[in-house]
């Protein structure tokens, strides 16, 4: 006696394809695990990314600086930016950029004019311990001074940058002399 025999046919044709319910569940507690580790490691890589880029372009202008000083044979500096950009401050901030331009600290102060060679942007906050690095034709500085690059959050995720007095840079992962963010 078959009470279902067009159900009972169905069902030796095969199985259905397709997710149940408790796999479908599965896949996203697996994919909801997955991001919540990796969402925090990503802004991790981002915020050392924004730091190693910004120390490298501050490497970059102080070997600019520095070559143009030796093959121009005249004085150029590098100083951090006021907030229009416009001259340079007197300031151990550098977070708003800094230039190099041709000259004495002093005179771009006054203004940028005719004299600016090149305008970098600081994507974080970069402090110095002085407000400007003047080059010699010999592409010698007066005196050592560090330069600091800090990640936003404050962390350790910094990078500190020694230039000597005869124009060598030397970079340290996370500072030394006490150095912080």
């Amino acid at each position: 006696m078959q009470l279902f025999p067009a159900l009972r046919h169905g069902c030796q044709q095969g199985r259905q394809q397709g997710f149940t319910l408790i796999e479908l569940m599965i896949t996203l507690a697996i994919l909801v695990i997955t991001i919540t580790i990796a969402v925090p490691a990503w802004q991790g890589v981002v915020a050392r990314n924004a730091v190693t880029g910004t120390a490298e372009t501050l490497v970059t202008s102080i070997n600019y600086a520095r070559s143009e000083a030796v093959a121009s044979g005249n004085d150029i500096t590098l100083c951090p930016l006021n907030a229009q950009g416009d001259a340079c401050m007197n300031s151990t901030s550098w977070s708003n950029g800094w230039a190099v331009v041709q000259g004495s600290q002093a005179e771009a102060r006054a203004s940028l004019g005719d004299d600016l060679l090149r305008v970098f942007d600081a994507a974080i906050t970069v402090q110095a311990g002085v407000a400007g690095v003047t080059f010699d034709d010999q592409g010698a500085t007066s005196d050592s001074t560090w330069l600091l690059v800090c990640d936003q959050s404050g962390g350790q995720g910094h990078r500190q940058l020694e230039l000597t007095p005869i124009g060598r840079v030397v970079t340290e992962t996370y500072g030394s002399d006490d150095q912080s963010c």
